[in-house]
């Protein structure tokens, strides 16, 4: 004889409720009024579909007690499904207390309780959790007690949906006409955080009080102000986590006799076992503000790629550094004077690849316009519209003999986008507009374009013998390159872009002479700024 409030839930109701279901958040569930568990088996069996999974005890044990835990008050009921060796946890869900959490709860309550259940149910989920519940469609259609009054605000506060099943149990096990309906309601997972909620109130009267680095406000922006901010609070909430499960572990220990007793929880700093765990946490954590200030575009988004990864090797000494705006403003400064260095050494390298590195390369010959004997006996080159570097843009097909694809990978496009960092230093914000060169390559690559690929300051040609023809665009640009160069190898004389070319002496002119000629230099001595790249100018860019 069937107890006289169940109504076992009709094998095309529990389908429909399933569906409502994301099975990839579910781990654990609870079905609070089981009854003879026909929604329990259908929830079980959808879980195993969605998970491919099957239990070796199915038929034994066809509740999977590891993933299902049932509620039933009814005794009968209760016999029979510990006969199926289901996990039964209580008698009664509206008196139930546990501290276990459950990813679905999943219920067709007593039309009569349906309320107290479903509300129970909300409460148990308020950390995060789906619930599909079946009500009779009176509940939620005249709301005239205050309990269901409440329900509808608690509906309505997670977003929760109302589908109308109508009379679904018309031609059931045990037939009603009560028109019924099925809330679904998705809380997302949150913990609330004793910890943080005090944190956030010390975070609104940290920015009521006066600013304790109020001599940088002009130097630092908005932003990085916000990003100190919550470096503190990270800290300190890391702290106090710390500290709190040092105290509990005490007490959540692994036995109450045996000697070698260990805490149940453990709390652990990943990839890390050294030193003190508050130490190790703050370490990481610096780590990660100091790497993500690293990253900024303004920091390192013109820097070569030799230069972003001597800038990171700092990194790990930096961990030991709290992430705060006076160091933060330090460490600025510090890098402006490194990356001026590091600019014109960029320039300088780059020259030097062009001109002389590549000289056991037969083609390479053509890179040098001509040298010219610099001032006091230094010999220098001027590099020529067109250079050519040796560089594997293309592979070998494999298992395909003499069949090549274009590969323009990392390490192509990192070379080619510092030789256009380079010009863009030189270009000093005259052209303030930056190709993206990754993007660049991929299309290329995916055009299987090899020839004229055009960049912001030259076009780029590869060739399956494996070299790379760069052509310049700006011949200004390019002067301007050969002019820094030779100023800085010594090869220009001092007065170079100071004097007039007849207010030089002979010697001097001598050297003008065989770098440009008279018509180049007069351009150079009447537009200087266009032509002298200064240090002032390469400070700005940093």
């Amino acid at each position: 004889m069937i107890p006289k409030e169940l109504y076992p839930t009709p094998e095309d109701v529990a389908r429909k409720m399933l569906r409502l279901v994301n099975f990839d958040k579910v781990e654990t569930i609870l079905e609070p009024s089981a009854g003879y568990g026909n929604l329990a088996m259908a929830a079980v069996k959808e879980y195993n579909a969605q998970h491919w999974r099957r239990s070796s005890n199915d038929e034994k044990s066809p509740f999977l007690a590891e993933i299902i835990d049932l509620v039933e008050i009814d005794e009968k009921c209760r016999a029979f499904l510990k006969s199926k060796n289901a996990s039964i946890i209580a008698d009664d869900f509206l008196t139930l207390k546990t501290f276990k959490r459950y990813d679905l709860i999943i219920m067709n309550p007593p039309f009569s309780d349906g309320v107290k259940h479903l509300l129970k149910a909300i409460e148990m989920q308020k950390y995060g959790g789906q619930i599909v519940c079946l009500l009779n469609s009176e509940t939620i259609n005249n709301p005239y007690t205050l309990e269901r009054k409440v329900l509808l605000e608690k509906i309505e506060q997670y977003g929760g949906k109302v589908h109308d099943y109508g009379a679904c149990f018309a031609n059931s096990e045990r037939p009603t006409d009560v028109n019924v309906c099925c809330v679904y309601i998705d809380i997302p997972k949150g913990f609330r955080s004793d910890i943080l909620d005090g944190l956030e109130k010390a975070k609104e009267a940290e920015e009521q009080s006066p600013d304790e680095c109020g001599q940088l406000s002009a130097e630092l922006d908005e932003y990085m102000r916000a990003v100190v901010g919550q470096y503190r609070r990270e800290c300190e909430a890391g702290l106090k986590l710390i500290n709190e499960y040092n105290a509990v572990s005490k007490m959540a220990l692994t036995s109450f006799t045996d000697e070698y007793k260990s805490p149940i929880l453990e709390l652990k700093i990943r990839d890390s076992n050294d030193g003190r765990i508050e130490n190790r946490y703050l370490e990481k954590v610096r780590y990660k503000y100091w790497e993500a200030f690293f990253g900024r575009p303004e920091i390192c988004g013109k820097m070569t790629g030799e230069m972003q990864n001597e800038f990171l090797s700092r990194l790990d000494e930096l961990k030991r550094v709290e992430f705060n705006l006076d160091n933060i403003y330090e460490i600025q400064i510090k890098l402006s004077k490194s990356t001026l260095d590091s600019v014109e050494k960029a320039i300088m390298n780059l020259f030097h690849e062009f001109s002389r590195d590549y000289s056991w390369y037969p083609e390479c010959a053509s890179n040098i316009h001509h040298y010219y004997n610099g001032w006091a006996t230094n010999k220098c080159g001027v590099i020529n519209r067109k250079v050519i570097i040796p560089l594997q843009a293309f592979r070998d097909v494999w298992g395909r003999r003499g069949v090549k694809v274009l590969s323009l990978d990392y390490a192509i496009s990192r070379k080619i986008a510092d030789i256009e960092k380079v010009f863009s230093y030189l270009d000093t914000g005259i052209t303030d507009c930056w190709e993206s060169v990754s993007r660049i390559m991929s299309s290329a690559e995916n055009a299987g374009q090899s020839q004229n690929i055009e960049f912001r300051y030259f076009f780029v040609t590869f060739y399956k013998k494996g070299t790379a023809h760069i052509i310049f665009k700006d011949m200004e640009l390019l002067k301007r390159f050969n002019i820094f160069a030779g100023r800085k190898e010594g090869g220009l004389p001092p007065s170079y872009g100071k004097k007039a070319y007849y207010d030089m002496t002979a010697t001097e002119r001598a050297v003008i002479d065989e770098f440009e000629g008279e018509e180049s230099y007069g351009e150079v001595f009447a537009n200087p700024d266009k032509f002298l790249v200064t240090a002032e100018n390469l400070l700005a860019l940093t």
